[in-house]
């Protein structure tokens, strides 16, 4: 059996996170990454949480569109990304999920 190399860094606490990219003026990131690291934050953190406050004020928005949108948290049953919210219901996707309602 062979050996596989070890990877560098920590294995991500919930699963695999998608990577994203973002263009972002140095007068920003300078500022914001010496802050994050003065507070024992990462980057990752402060930008999760301002995006979360800005789904949350504008989330009458999302309710007005016409299809399901996305939940970013794991179904409570099935621990899959696959929970998305129509109007005031969230329900998870998941065919195999144990809470899973055909529609």
């Amino acid at each position: 059996m062979e050996d596989t190399p070890k990877r560098r860094g920590r294995p991500p606490a919930g699963g695999t996170t998608p990577l994203r990219n973002f263009r972002i003026k140095d007068g920003v990131y300078a500022p914001a990454i010496a802050i994050a690291r003065a507070r024992g934050e990462s980057l990752t953190d402060v930008v999760e949480a301002a995006l979360s406050r800005y789904v949350a004020r504008h989330r009458d928005l999302l309710e007005a569109s016409s299809g399901p949108v996305p939940v970013s948290e794991p179904c409570g049953s099935c621990q899959l990304l696959t929970l998305v919210r129509r109007g005031a219901t969230v329900r998870c996707e998941n065919p195999d999920c144990p809470t899973f309602e055909a529609s």
